[in-house]
């Protein structure tokens, strides 16, 4: 007589949930993405729907990928500004070719001096308004002669744009991406009917009809395109 009841309830809602689904077994297969389902005395308190979820994708012929810098379609980097200032410290080896003097070593060669009684002489950072000879592009942490500062800050950060490829004309495709509810009743024993529907974004209707709304407390797993399910759970009060 229950199950009975519970079928007319669900053709009640059938204008809006075509397919009536009578829940069991512990896995269940949905024909699509929106159903009817129908809880008995035979429903297992755990259960598996199997949902055929209509998914649209963006897809490009090979040849209509182009390579573009745009932030807003490729998003940004956050490159350091430095400060000017502070010491020099060794030279970096940047330099090359026949006229190069490597730093000079072997048994004759007296290292600079060092340890606690030597005082080194004073160096500066470069003369304001320095000149930097023409088609070099000026790095704030180096110096005209290969040295490198010594205490250098960060003066804040410069969103760059990324360069990427991108699609110069798209196309989309619909197909059908099956995806697994889980599905749990915790202390629920009133038969039921449950409009049921989930889309590609993680859209979830999960309606229990003919109980009051504040009897169910409903808890979803997952949210957005990573739901994975959800637990009804009947009050002490509705028992």
């Amino acid at each position: 007589m229950k199950k009975i009841l519970a079928a007319l309830i669900a053709l009640a809602s059938v204008n809006a949930f075509s397919q009536v689904i009578y829940l069991d077994s512990t896995e269940v297969y949905v024909g699509g993405n929106n159903a009817t389902l129908v809880k008995t005395d035979m429903t297992p308190g755990n259960l598996t729907l199997r949902v055929s979820v209509p998914t649209t994708f963006e897809r490009c012929n090979p040849g209509d990928y182009i390579t573009v810098t745009d932030g807003v379609r490729c998003g940004y980097d956050e490159v350091a500004r430095y400060c000017r200032g502070g010491g020099y410290y060794g030279t970096t080896p940047y330099r090359t070719g026949p006229n190069y003097r490597p730093p000079r070593t072997g048994p004759n060669y007296r290292p600079p001096r060092t340890g606690p009684n030597y005082r080194p002489p004073r160096t500066t950072g470069p003369r304001p308004g320095t000149s930097i000879p023409a088609g070099r592009r000026y790095n704030p942490r180096h110096d005209n002669r290969g040295g490198v500062y010594v205490g250098t800050s960060v003066c804040g950060y410069d969103k760059v744009p990324r360069t990427c490829s991108v699609c110069a004309n798209p196309y989309y495709e619909t197909v059908n991406v099956e995806k697994a509810f889980d599905l749990t009743f915790d202390r629920f024993t009133k038969d039921a009917t449950i409009e049921f529907s989930l889309d590609q974004y993680g859209n979830l209707v999960l309606d229990v009809m003919g109980v009051a709304s504040n009897c169910v407390k409903k808890t979803i797993y997952g949210s957005g395109k990573n739901i994975t399910g959800a637990k009804l759970k009947l009050k002490r009060s509705c028992r």
